[in-house]
């Protein structure tokens, strides 16, 4: 499915400036880490929000979601794809095709930032994107402009404190909207 996704989504391709699936599979595990990151996300009993059974170790996590999830049904997969087609285009509501999970000015696609865009827009009605667009793209730059958050897109961002912390916090900006 992941494969697929990445030869069919043309505006997953643009995002990510390809016009074919990518000959390492960066584009595959790009929406490999979409589905584990979204499909473990836990709230607390306190409202904290964080990525159930990770250790730090990003590479054995995929790993153990793909081999937990290697059984699909049609209707599952169908389902699969249909989430990520969905949360691709609520995302382009909010950032261009130019400025999704990017720094602003830059050209480089942070997969971190999608860690978390992705799983909270998923959760996010489209109407509410569309009517507050520039306000959490504002929001989105303030978050990023923070040096903690800065830091932890390319330093340390595996560990699990890190990847702990940007999810909570970024989640923690739209706990009125994001659905559970």
């Amino acid at each position: 499915l992941a494969k697929e996704i990445c030869e069919t989504n043309t505006d997953f391709l643009q995002i990510l400036k390809q016009t074919k699936s990518h000959q390492r599979y960066l584009d595959v595990e790009f929406v490999i880490r979409y589905f584990a990151f979204s499909d473990n996300i836990d709230i607390d009993e306190n409202g904290n929000v964080s990525l159930r059974n990770y250790k730090s170790k990003l590479v054995q996590y995929l790993n153990e979601y793909m081999e937990s999830k290697k059984n699909f049904t049609s209707e599952v997969v169908e389902n699969y794809r249909n989430r990520f087609n969905s949360t691709i285009q609520k995302v382009l509501i909010v950032f261009t095709k130019e400025n999704a999970f990017r720094i602003t000015g830059s050209t480089k696609i942070y997969r971190t930032i999608a860690d978390f865009i992705m799983p909270s827009f998923e959760r996010m009605s489209e109407e509410y994107l569309r009517s507050h667009k520039d306000q959490i793209y504002a929001m989105y730059q303030n978050f990023l402009g923070r040096p903690e958050i800065r830091d932890s897109l390319s330093k340390g961002s595996s560990d699990k404190s890190v990847v702990n912390m940007k999810l909570n916090e970024w989640f923690g900006l739209f706990k009125d909207v994001i659905q559970f």
